[in-house]
């Protein structure tokens, strides 16, 4: 792998026993299961990538920033402890939170 900079987008991971957010072809495309997306991140890190965030990318600085789109529950309950042990990201940038008993997307509330 190139030292430049990668953004990888995901809509959702699939956790078992757990309906995902969204049943749609174009959803769906972009979910991958719990298990997948561990070794994708093993990956990045064997390859000595480092985790960033939007932020930093937009500011130039080379890494791999991985976006969650749609703000399931299962970003912070699954993806969010995984960023930071194995991209090792000193903070993981939660906008949002997890409030529902089920994987439907949560909303923003002004």
């Amino acid at each position: 792998m190139s030292s430049g900079t990668v953004c990888l987008m995901y809509h959702e991971l699939e956790l078992p026993g757990r309906r995902l957010c969204q049943s749609e072809e174009g959803y769906v495309r972009y979910v991958v299961s719990l298990e997948t997306f561990r070794s994708q991140l093993k990956v990045l890190r064997d390859a000595g990538l480092t985790g960033i965030s939007v932020s930093q990318m937009l500011d130039g600085k080379r890494g791999v920033a991985i976006t969650f789109d749609d703000g399931c529950e299962t970003d912070v309950l699954a993806a969010a402890p995984l960023l930071r042990v194995w991209l090792r990201s000193p903070r993981c940038e939660a906008r949002r939170r997890a409030s529902l008993p089920d994987s439907r997307p949560f909303r923003r509330t002004v």
